[in-house]
């Protein structure tokens, strides 16, 4: 093997180890969310953010998901959307998530587009709330209590609605919105809503250093909200970037997320 053969070859090898890492093993990110008038009971309440599994298997038991969360505090778990992938087809890595998770705080979901695309939402939804997770996919709200303070998670289905008064409700404490389509940012925003977790995007799976994503579904082309932390007229919005892939198996410069949001005094 001449030079130049093994120099193309050892390029590609770590090309490959490149995509792997990137693809395979799920980083924590911290983020704070500015919350206005925020209960002091509530001051450091943490929510673990996890979205877009698409049937994924990280080791045995999720092991490489959950080695991120030791001796982590953890209030709330939210899901945002596609626990499972329509091409795979395959509800128990996704059930295996939320039922481990449920162990460890209450657990909160929403579906997203593969599910329904599946034709298997009916008997997911089934299955999760026989494992204990809240499903939240008729724009109505639950209340989470701790101290004196309280707030309320609205979890939206893909049409996106809210079918509550939010007025009535942030006059009771936070709200927090649960969708997986972050388009309903441009929607509620500084409509009572003072955080909104999303996902979808995978954070585009493809990332160029300084610039971000090339291209995320319903956006396109260098997208305006493709991953991580957005303020508009008071409100927030985090899109997670996701555990697993679509469309494409590969990630590069944007690795699975795990995210742990704390809820600051804004």
């Amino acid at each position: 093997m001449n030079m130049n053969k093994f120099l193309l070859l050892l390029c590609l090898l770590l090309i490959g180890v490149g995509f792997m890492w990137y693809s395979f093993f799920p980083q924590l990110t911290r983020v704070g969310a500015p919350v206005k008038n925020l209960p002091p009971s509530l001051e450091g309440v943490t929510i673990l953010h996890l979205s877009d599994l698409h049937s994924a298997r990280f080791g045995n038991g999720q092991k490489r998901i959950f080695n991120l969360l030791r001796n982590k505090r953890i209030d709330i778990i939210v899901f945002t959307g596609d626990l499972i992938d329509y091409r795979r087809r395959k509800l128990e890595p996704g059930l295996e998530l939320l039922e481990k998770a449920a162990e460890l705080a209450p657990v909160y979901y929403v579906p997203g587009n593969h599910e329904r695309a599946s034709g298997l939402y009916g008997q997911l939804k089934e299955k999760l709330v026989a494992g204990k997770v809240h499903v939240l996919d008729n724009g109505t709200g639950l209340s989470f209590s701790t101290g004196n303070g309280s707030l309320t998670l609205i979890g939206v289905g893909l049409n996106g609605r809210v079918n509550v008064d939010l007025s009535k409700l942030r006059a009771k404490g936070p709200v927090i919105l649960l969708s997986h389509y972050p388009r309903v940012f441009n929607t509620y925003a500084g409509r009572g809503v003072d955080l909104i977790l999303a996902g979808h995007t995978h954070g585009g799976q493809i990332r160029v250093p300084w610039i971000g994503a090339l291209w995320v579904p319903g956006q396109g082309k260098f997208p305006k909200y493709d991953a991580g932390l957005f303020e508009q007229n008071g409100s927030y919005l985090y899109i997670n970037r996701g555990l697993g892939t679509s469309g494409i198996p590969l990630r590069l410069f944007c690795r699975p997320e795990v995210t742990l949001v704390t809820l600051t005094g804004g």
